[in-house]
């Protein structure tokens, strides 16, 4: 009980100097959308783990509420999770969104499954899917994040040795490409030593 308090007053405070931030930022540029997402939001944690945070105690706040702890009220728990949700498209991460999709399109197929049985959720979450794809892909901001990590894959599958070796030497390397050279090179590191290399 005391844990989950904490860990939403962590986030509500994150959130406050993510504000803070965000104000500065837009008073000096003047850029509203860009000021007030992703890293200038999320100034403590990187935005996919902020938006993690959010949503496990977006979450724990609801079960606190279905526990009858003390101050979850219906009131306080809505409050807190329609703020907390805001933010955590704020950080506009495209791991979160995702996973955010796939949390929502679970839920509304576990109960469509004990409410309709298999038959009908089968062409509902067919439906969901198809929803979730065409919402995503008219986001121009999420639409762009997936094209370039979609092409960053692509490059890397055609020829893994030519991408890696392209980006020695670059002073700026995206996310998302750097998340593939490093799981390419911890597989190469994994195979040449399955047992591991020692400490150091």
């Amino acid at each position: 009980h005391s844990s989950v308090i904490g860990a939403i007053l962590g986030v509500i405070v994150a959130l406050i100097l993510g504000i803070m931030n965000s104000c500065d930022c837009y008073s000096e540029h003047g850029w509203l959308l860009y000021c007030f997402s992703s890293s200038y939001i999320s100034t403590v944690h990187h935005p996919s783990y902020f938006a993690g945070f959010i949503l496990i105690t977006v979450v724990a706040a609801w079960y606190g509420r279905f526990a009858h702890w003390k101050g979850f009220t219906n009131w306080t728990v809505s409050i807190y999770s329609v703020l907390g949700i805001g933010f955590y498209f704020l950080c506009l991460t495209l791991a979160g969104i995702l996973f955010f999709g796939i949390l929502i399109a679970g839920i509304i197929i576990y109960y469509s499954i004990r409410k309709f049985g298999f038959k009908l959720t089968i062409p509902l979450g067919i439906v969901v899917i198809f929803l979730m794809m065409i919402t995503a892909y008219n986001l121009p901001w999420f639409e762009k994040d997936i094209k370039t990590t979609t092409a960053s894959y692509e490059n890397f599958m055609d020829d893994p040795q030519s991408f890696l070796i392209g980006k020695v030497g670059e002073e700026e390397i995206p996310g998302n490409q750097i998340r593939i050279i490093m799981w390419a090179v911890t597989t190469e590191l994994i195979m040449e030593h399955p047992f591991g290399v020692g400490t150091g």
